[in-house]
C-alpha cells in the first residue's frame, strides 16, 4: 500500500499536503467526501500546471463550495499528476 502524509492546518484543522507537478509546487487540500479532484486555483496557473490537458466534451456539475448552488463546470484530462511514485495518466480535473 502507498501512503501519503499530510500536515494538518493548525487554524482549520484541514488535512493538506505539498504537491509537485511538472515542476510546480501546489499545496492540496485531501477531500475525503470528494468524488472528483477540482483545481481552485487561477485559471492562468491550471495552464501552466498542465500544459498537456485535453478539454472533455461533457460538463460536471459540482456543489458545495461556500453554500453555492451547483454549477457545471469542464472537465480536463490532465498528464503529469504524480503523488510519489504513482503516476495517474489522463487524471480528470474539474476546473
Amino acid at each position: 500500500m502507498y501512503q501519503v502524509s499530510y500536515d494538518l492546518d493548525n487554524k482549520n484543522k484541514k488535512p493538506k499536503f505539498n504537491l509537485d507537478i511538472n515542476g510546480i509546487r501546489l499545496i492540496c487540500l485531501y477531500d475525503t467526501g470528494a468524488i472528483t479532484a477540482v483545481w481552485c486555483g487561477s485559471k492562468e496557473l491550471f495552464e501552466e500546471t498542465f500544459p498537456k490537458r485535453e478539454l472533455q466534451q461533457s460538463k460536471f456539475s459540482i456543489g458545495g463550495f461556500g453554500g453555492r448552488k451547483r454549477i457545471l463546470t469542464d472537465i480536463f484530462r490532465v498528464d503529469g499528476f504524480r503523488m510519489g511514485e504513482i503516476e495517474f495518466p489522463k487524471f480528470p480535473v474539474v476546473t
